[in-house]
């Protein structure tokens, strides 16, 4: 099973602001991802068949664990002053070049504003850009932007994003083919088997996974952050 440490990237940069809610005593472990694709699931409980894993893993569902949704968007959902995020690869001339998208419903603006690094976990899923989910996998550095929309170009046929965010701006190069999805609040009724999941878990005093974050895929999709 492949598993990457949190406590730095993600988990603040794509849902900082929810899970800080989450009571103190639960976050004082540092979040891990969890990658895959839910088994079973009971009221308080999921098991997951792990991108990469050969065996099951169990996972408490608290009631206070914040629920993520995600479904298929494109890029003319991005409008001057849309809330987004993305996460991209420095080239070797030092721009930007964009994994995937997505684009926050309007409650969410400000959900993690920044720019921070970030290492992609290993069992990246085919939702990826071709060639680069692999080169991720090896450990390739990049980068989180979360912030508004001030400009864009090219948005038939790919786009470059000018991206701003308290105390900085980046423009990031998003290519046809990246995948582009709508992040909103979501609820119970999507952890059900066969739903993609991307969850920021921690281990519990007896060792055992409890999720803070669940990010699940709607009609199909596979959360590509």
């Amino acid at each position: 099973m492949k598993l990457f440490s949190t406590a730095w990237v993600m988990a603040a940069a794509m849902t900082g602001a929810l899970i800080a809610t989450t009571p103190a005593r639960a976050q004082s472990a540092p979040s891990t991802q969890l990658r895959g694709t839910i088994s079973s699931v009971s009221p308080h409980a999921m098991t997951l068949k792990t991108t990469g894993g050969d065996k099951p893993v169990a996972v408490a569902l608290p009631a206070h664990v914040r629920l993520l949704s995600v479904s298929r968007a494109s890029l003319a959902g991005i409008k001057p002053d849309s809330y987004i995020g993305t996460a991209a690869t420095r080239r070797q001339d030092g721009t930007l070049e964009a994994l995937e998208v997505h684009i926050f419903a309007p409650g969410m603006r400000g959900v993690g504003a920044g720019f921070r690094p970030w290492r992609g976990a290993g069992g990246a899923t085919g939702t990826m850009t071709n060639g680069t989910a692999g080169s991720l996998d090896k450990g390739l550095a990049g980068s989180m932007v979360n912030g508004s929309v001030s400009a864009s170009t090219g948005l038939g046929a790919g786009a470059t994003l000018v991206v701003d965010y308290p105390g900085g701006r980046q423009t990031v190069d998003v290519s046809p083919d990246v995948p582009v999805v709508y992040m909103e609040p979501g609820k119970r009724s999507l952890l059900k088997r066969g739903t993609a999941v991307l969850v920021f878990a921690a281990r519990d005093r007896s060792g055992g996974w409890t999720a803070r974050t669940v990010i699940a895929g709607k009609d199909g999709v596979v959360p590509p952050m």
